[in-house]
């Protein structure tokens, strides 16, 4: 066993105690963060099944996912500027625009 001197261990325990305070702010504020993440989660219905418009999307170089047969998942960054939102929407058109027709 090693034998530490009395500042050794008071200098060790501090240390675990701050490494231990960060841990559990880093949690506490990425529970905050993911809970404003949600707020933002939103879902468009669909007439076309959703895989559909995710291959649609996929060819306009634009990821989206699918929420259930006819919900496409928008999930934006919580930081998205408006010059890329409005690249996102055109994108979204184009890929809408270029799905066949239903009746």
């Amino acid at each position: 066993m090693i034998e530490l001197s009395a500042n050794m261990t008071t200098l060790l325990l501090v240390s675990v105690g701050v490494l231990l305070l960060l841990l559990i702010v880093s949690f506490a504020s990425r529970a905050r963060v993911f809970t404003q993440y949600l707020d933002h989660m939103a879902g468009i219905k669909l007439k076309p099944p959703a895989g559909d418009v995710v291959k649609a999307c996929f060819a306009e170089k634009l990821l989206t996912v699918s929420a259930g047969e006819n919900v496409l998942r928008v999930l934006p960054p919580l930081n998205i500027s408006d010059d890329d939102l409005r690249e996102v929407v055109e994108r979204l058109s184009r890929a809408l625009a270029s799905l066949p027709k239903s009746s």
